[in-house]
């Protein structure tokens, strides 16, 4: 499940947590100063920050004072407090919806927060905008930019080659009737997964190896709660005996491996 953080004034921050919560989303609302380890959750775990003012949302308003330059470093502020919890992928979604908020201004604090969290959490993470107390829009900005924060493309399976080769490769790639598991490292280090079904290239969940384990086993099981438990209890061996064994730069493996291991681990059960 996909971990969402929320702060800014208190009379809104409980209504975005729970329709973050009825997308999907496990949303924690934060109330006081920008949370850090004190708030429980581990580095790295936010895959979702929200950050609505910190005071109560109003539609902006004509012929009032522009936004001033304290109130734009106290929200960058902020989101640097909060960057160390933030996943490598993450999405941040700024409301603005106070008075005083003009396109430049808007302009600012989009550009200059996505500098520091490329600084601070590295290019992965998107940063949008939301100019609007609606809930329905925060939370479908927040949604949108996670998916594109998480997006994959059939580039990114071999990002070195000329076209014509890439090409090549790619149409061999989705000719085979059997899903792929992938793995690769982005230009700015962060690692990705994904399952490839013909030209459906889908991300995988999982930041780290024990995260990949359990995704491929769940994703080559099948659903069900059953099924999700025993890729569960199997992750650990998986971990260890498959996806540890594959280069990190970059793998390839088929759905007919994780069977054949499964299979093998289950003969192995049986037979003690």
């Amino acid at each position: 499940m996909n971990t969402a953080l929320v702060t800014g004034s208190i009379d809104h921050v409980h209504t975005v947590a729970l329709a973050l919560k009825d997308e999907g989303f496990d949303a924690l609302a934060w109330e006081g100063p920008p949370p850090g380890a004190a708030a429980g959750l581990p580095p790295g775990s936010v895959d979702c920050y929200v950050q609505l003012p910190p005071v109560t949302l109003s539609p902006p308003t004509a012929g009032v004072q522009p936004i001033g330059a304290g109130s734009l470093a106290h929200r960058i502020d902020t989101v640097a407090r909060v960057s160390p919890l933030l996943a490598p992928e993450a999405a941040v979604v700024l409301v603005t919806a106070e008075r005083g908020w003009d396109p430049a201004a808007i302009n600012a604090l989009r550009a200059l927060t996505a500098a520091v969290v490329a600084k601070r959490v590295g290019s992965g993470v998107r940063v949008a905008v939301v100019n609007s107390a609606a809930t329905g829009d925060i939370v479908a900005a927040a949604r949108h930019e996670q998916n594109e924060a998480r997006a994959v493309s059939l580039a990114d399976l071999a990002p070195d080659m000329d076209y014509a080769d890439w090409r090549t490769e790619v149409l061999n790639l989705t000719s085979r009737g059997e899903a792929t598991y992938f793995g690769w490292r982005r230009g700015d280090g962060a690692r990705r997964a994904a399952v490839l079904r013909r030209s459906v290239l889908s991300p995988l969940p999982g930041a780290d190896d024990h995260g990949l384990a359990r995704a491929v086993l769940t994703d080559a099981l099948g659903g069900g709660n059953d099924l999700e438990e025993w890729a569960a209890s199997l992750a650990e061996d998986f971990l260890a005996e498959v996806i540890r064994a594959l280069p990190e730069e970059g793998f390839e493996l088929p759905i007919r491996e994780v069977a054949a291991w499964v299979v093998r681990r289950s003969l192995a059960e049986g037979a003690r």
